[in-house]
């Protein structure tokens, strides 16, 4: 036997000893597999933690310490149903596991199960009412759901049990600014100040509410006392920068990132902070010089190379970008990071069946961060998988449950889907976690202003403005609020403070635009965004804009030519394929309407009004069939579209088709539209087409009262009665539908039933 062999098989037979000695020992053996799990736990290999704690429950199903384990394992692996399976049972079993109840808790509120997580605080209290951490779970689920008051009473128990931690102060503070007694917040954050001088978030967040208070000299003073305390602060220099940006202040936001540089001139950290705050304020120049200097500062540091990308990605330079991520890649080839970076290239050209694979492959590797479901979420959108991006972004929030960013991103998706009760509550726990953060405020005021509620969506972008004051949108959003008022001349002033603001901002032109149709004066919206175009001559959508208003003057060439253009500056403008379909279609060129709806459905195949768009278009060309295919289609995407139902079961009843799927697709159609006199005449002949005589007669009478000059309706009516033994009331109907003008197979018919009864 060679050596080799010879040590496999030693090794083989210790294995052997050893569990044979396990299983005259059951307790031993579930306390090393126990064990086992634990060092995982420490070492991150959560999977493998997982399969020794699920070996020990084996030889125990009792064993709830290994419950309570696998459950963290679980939450660690983010696999969300056997976390909950696993702290369920293990608090069946011991329901004094306490910190289970809190694990479950945290995991019901990643669920959007306030009630089930204010259950679990509540049972924890019960047990130990000295419990911060339950009363802090509890004030959580009540605040999210917008019982401030109650959360409010929460908070006031973390501080009182726990008076030295400053981070129960903050809480408490937050939950104050909500109520609007800022009195008391101060207090509060004040405190956290004198328990820990160097505790940022409690500056940045007095700062903030000083903001709100419309005091800037104080907000400005905190953030300046703050850094005398903490001078190498990167958070608090940043916050104090934005700050000053905010309130058009460039060059004592620069001055005060200079300090920052001066005292630490070889800190990537402090690089890449500055330029991502240049960075997303558009300001490529000054971005582009912080990382370079982040990365010539220090040439071991990934992150400014990272940043380095990003700037690349934003610039639509593919090619640096994906060079520059390919070397990163080299050196640390699993850096999620450069991974999600990937599939960003490839998001960010359009290539939106790359970016997902990409993405998706990251999530899956990754396993613990936020950030790739983030992108994986935005890459679903560009291909109109909303749910699918949500999904993500919840997930992302359960990794992440304060992160603004995707709460922001879950929002809009929400809003998109009409989902305005998760819209809601997402972006008002983002403003309670960030009061002063203007952008959110648009986002909750957007909600707002959708759900109807004009004055209270006002007030949130008044406080955006506040915030922002050089913030175009925050005016766009006033106006859009005056439009919904009707007030369409305080709308325009709005728009036009936007343009001031940023003459560059696309969606002030467009509402503009808008404004100035509604106001009946088509020719100077024509000649305000012309005057935009001729500043901006690559702005797609601005272009866009003024195809439509060539369009609604009925000058067809000039807007396909616009359109057009719109579409070769940006091929993923949907929304300029559909407007240069219905010009297509307005101009009387029905075909190229058809070809043109057929782009829009190769990027948007779920888009079920475009299906039954496309399917009135072949109908109106003679093509049933065609026609039949897409209503289908558009009801599988959508059946709540009456419409859709209706014209679908006028085909089945005129075209030979099934009577028994007529009569349902009819009866649908009337119930999601019953004010419909079409969705009434539609059903009317199919009774009658069934010989459902009496039926069709009162249904048809009805429609013929509300259209009187319908020569359809008329006909119809006529044909009923006679079926049902009316002759003479049916030839007065048939007579004058004849006078109304009949389409040429309705008048045929009519003429040689009149003739009969001649």
């Amino acid at each position: 036997m060679n050596r080799k062999m010879q040590c496999l098989v030693t090794g083989l037979a210790a294995a052997g000893l050893l569990l044979a000695g396990c299983s005259t020992d059951p307790e031993k053996a579930k306390q090393k597999y126990f064990d086992s799990g634990l060092r995982m736990m420490k070492q991150e290999r959560y999977g493998e933690a997982s399969i020794q704690f699920r070996n020990a429950l084996k030889l125990d199903s009792g064993f709830v310490a290994a419950l309570y384990q696998l459950g963290q394992a679980q939450l660690a692996s983010q696999h969300w149903a056997g976390a909950y399976a696993a702290l369920r049972q293990a608090i069946d079993l011991d329901p004094n596991q306490l910190d289970a109840r809190l694990s479950l808790g945290s995991l019901l509120l990643g669920a959007r199960d306030y009630k089930g997580a204010e259950q679990q605080a509540n049972l924890v209290l019960k047990q130990d009412p000295q419990r911060a951490a339950g009363y802090e779970l509890l004030g959580i689920s009540l605040a999210v759901r917008g019982e401030s008051a109650k959360a409010r009473e929460a908070f006031l128990k973390v501080v009182e049990l726990q008076p030295d931690k400053p981070a129960g102060f903050i809480s408490l503070a937050l939950v104050n600014i909500t109520l609007q007694r800022h009195s008391e917040a101060e207090a509060g954050l004040l405190k956290a100040i004198e328990i820990d001088p160097k505790y940022e978030p409690a500056y940045v967040n007095l700062a903030a509410l000083h903001r709100l208070m419309k005091q800037l000299p104080k907000a400005q003073s905190v953030l300046e006392n703050a850094l005398a305390t903490n001078p190498d602060s990167v958070l608090l220099h940043t916050s104090l920068a934005d700050l000053l940006w905010a309130h058009g202040k460039a060059a004592e936001t620069e001055a005060v990132f200079q300090k920052l540089v001066d005292r630490q001139p070889k800190s990537a950290a402090v690089a890449v902070a500055i330029g991502d705050f240049y960075l997303r304020r558009d300001d490529r120049t000054r971005a582009a010089e912080s990382y370079r200097r982040g990365i010539q500062a220090d040439g071991k540091s990934i992150e400014p190379k990272q940043r380095m990308v990003e700037w690349y990605i934003a610039g639509g330079q593919w090619k640096e970008a994906g060079e520059l991520n390919d070397g990163i890649l080299r050196e640390m080839p699993r850096d999620p990071a450069a991974g999600t970076a990937r599939g960003r290239i490839f998001l960010a050209q359009k290539k939106t069946d790359e970016a997902i694979e990409a993405l998706a492959a990251q999530v899956r590797e990754a396993g613990s961060g936020w950030t790739a479901r983030y992108f994986l979420a935005a890459a679903y959108r560009q291909k109109q998988m909303t749910a699918e991006a949500k999904q993500q972004l919840q997930d992302a929030l359960r990794l992440s449950a304060d992160n603004i960013p995707v709460r922001q991103s879950l929002t809009e998706v929400s809003l998109e889907t009409g989902d305005l009760a998760l819209a809601r509550e997402t972006i008002a726990r983002a403003v309670q976690l960030q009061p002063a953060d203007p952008a959110s405020r648009l986002l909750l005021g957007t909600v707002l202003l959708r759900e109807g509620k004009s004055a209270e969506a006002r007030e949130q972008f008044r406080v955006a403005l506040q915030l922002a004051p050089g913030d175009p949108r925050a005016h766009a959003n006033i106006g859009l609020v005056d439009v919904a008022e009707g007030k369409h001349a305080d709308a325009e002033r709005e728009f036009e403070a936007a343009l001031k603001a940023d003459p560059r901002f696309t969606p002030a032109i467009t509402a503009l635009a808008q404004v100035l149709v509604a106001r009946n004066q088509p020719e100077r919206a024509a000649s305000r965004v012309s005057g935009f175009l001729a500043a901006n001559p690559g702005d797609a959508r601005a272009r866009m804009t003024m195809g439509w208003l060539h369009a609604r003057a009925r000058r067809y060439a000039a807007a396909k030519e616009d359109l057009t253009r719109a579409l070769e500056l940006d091929p993923g403008l949907w929304e300029a394929n559909i407007r240069l379909a219905e010009t297509h279609h307005s101009a009387g060129d029905i075909e190229a309407a058809i070809s043109q709806y057929g782009q829009v459905l190769t990027r948007q195949p779920k888009s079920a009004a475009v299906h039954g768009i496309v399917a009135s278009l072949h109908y109106a060309r003679g093509r049933s069939a065609e026609a039949r295919k897409h209503y289908e289609q558009a009801l599988d995407l959508d059946p709540r579209l009456g419409w859709v139902a209706n014209n679908l079961a006028w085909i089945h009843v005129t075209e030979g088709g099934d009577l028994d799927v007529a009569l349902s697709l009819a009866q649908k159609a009337k119930e999601l539209q019953p004010e419909s006199i079409a969705a009434a005449d539609t059903l009317a002949w199919v009774l009658y087409k069934r010989g459902m005589h009496a039926a069709a007669i009162p249904i048809l009478r009805e429609c013929v009262a509300k259209a009187p000059a319908s020569a359809t309706y008329r006909y119809h009516l006529g044909m009923a009665l006679l079926a049902g033994g009316k002759k003479q009331e049916a030839r007065v109907h048939l007579e004058a539908a004849r006078r109304m003008k009949l389409a040429p197979a309705d008048d045929e018919a009519a003429r040689a039933v009149l003739a009969g009864l001649n």
